[in-house]
């Protein structure tokens, strides 16, 4: 099974009874480097997350729904979008680059080609970070268009930009994927992607 950041689900997520009650409800206190989160904050904060998350998965099926039936084929460099295609209704054709990270054979390339021809297949969808030479190929001789501006696990923006977050990486593919394959995002104009909480974020990771 791939990476499975593109399905969104509220009812998945598992809250549990991780964090430690602060004497003081409604404050963070770090103590010899742990961080103690009141029930209220932390209650508060995933209550407002879960609705943000409930409205993204009504406004991606809603995009959904705006595609051309026949246009509802997906084909992507990292097999990372299979739970997205099941949840809402969009057939994978498949992943050039599988989790294993092995490059697909001459029959495979043919083949996906002749998926993508046979199908008309409007566009196909690469990432931003990592160029493929092999999807450029396929795009180039089946006529679709290769979109190379996908994301998987790379958040939009900078640190404190307002969509530097789970949701903010989830609109901006959706904002790219529907509208090449013949539909529109209005559904997703509202939504806020920024983070639930007000601290500033001391999170680092590469970027």
């Amino acid at each position: 099974s791939g990476n499975s950041v593109l399905k969104i689900d509220p009812d998945s997520f598992e809250i549990t009874n991780s964090y430690t009650v602060a004497n003081n409800p409604e404050t963070l206190v770090i103590l010899n480097n742990t961080l103690y989160v009141s029930s209220t904050y932390y209650d508060a904060n995933w209550s407002e997350l879960r609705v943000r998350l409930e409205k993204l998965d009504h406004g991606i099926k809603a995009s959904v729904e705006t595609i051309p039936q026949k246009n509802r084929l997906l084909l992507t460099y990292h097999d990372s979008f299979p739970m997205f295609g099941l949840q809402y209704g969009v057939k994978i054709l498949g992943a050039v680059q599988p989790s294993n990270f092995t490059e697909p054979s001459a029959k495979e390339v043919a083949r996906l080609i002749t998926q993508i021809k046979e199908n008309q297949v409007p566009a196909i969808f690469g990432s931003e970070v990592f160029p493929s030479p092999v999807m450029a190929q396929i795009a180039k001789e089946s006529g679709a268009e290769f979109v190379d501006q996908l994301r998987d696990d790379d958040l939009p923006g900078r640190p404190g930009d307002s969509r530097h977050s789970y949701i903010g990486l989830i609109l901006s593919d959706m904002e790219i994927m529907i509208p090449a394959l013949g539909g529109n995002t209005s559904a997703l104009a509202d939504l806020d992607a920024g983070l639930v909480f007000k601290e500033p974020s001391t999170a680092v990771y590469p970027q």
